[in-house]
């Protein structure tokens, strides 16, 4: 299920009527975390319509349970059998050259050099005026942007 959040997740680069005909076509029931990943899209791109839609599958109890359970199923099953979940990685090509990074992971040579670059570009956001969102009002409706919060 993750590999299809993923997936959806993409559609952060403004492709929301592909990610929802995505979800719409899995072999299986998308669980609410695939359908947070398009809320979190929607309220980007400002698609409040589609949005909606989404908050009104994430409030699905059967579908939050399913995953849930899912997902304990799963790691109860790594452990009794001794797997561990790969970390998270990314990479960047610069000069031919490809970089790995993995999640919780300080071996990389670069590895200082590479978080203060990290730590000016969050200070840069913050001072040309970002502020991070949390997502949703308390009433479940989805939170767009500052200034927006009327809109819904």
């Amino acid at each position: 299920m993750e590999h299809y959040a993923c997936m959806v997740d993409l559609s952060r680069a403004g492709h929301l009527n592909e990610a929802r005909i995505f979800i719409e076509r899995m072999l299986i029931q998308a669980y609410a975390r695939v359908w947070m990943c398009l809320s979190s899209a929607c309220r980007v791109y400002n698609h409040v319509q589609l949005g909606e839609h989404a908050i009104q599958k994430i409030k699905d109890p059967k579908l939050a349970m399913d995953g849930h359970l899912e997902a304990a199923k799963v790691t109860m099953t790594m452990k009794e059998k001794g797997l561990r979940k790969m970390p998270g990685c990314s990479w960047i090509e610069e000069k031919d050259k490809i970089n790995v990074f993995l999640s919780m992971d300080s071996a990389h040579p670069h590895n200082i050099e590479v978080y203060r670059t990290f730590e000016d570009l969050t200070r840069n956001i913050h001072e040309e005026g970002y502020v991070p969102r949390s997502g949703y009002r308390s009433n479940g409706s989805l939170l767009l942007s500052r200034g927006d919060e009327g809109r819904l």
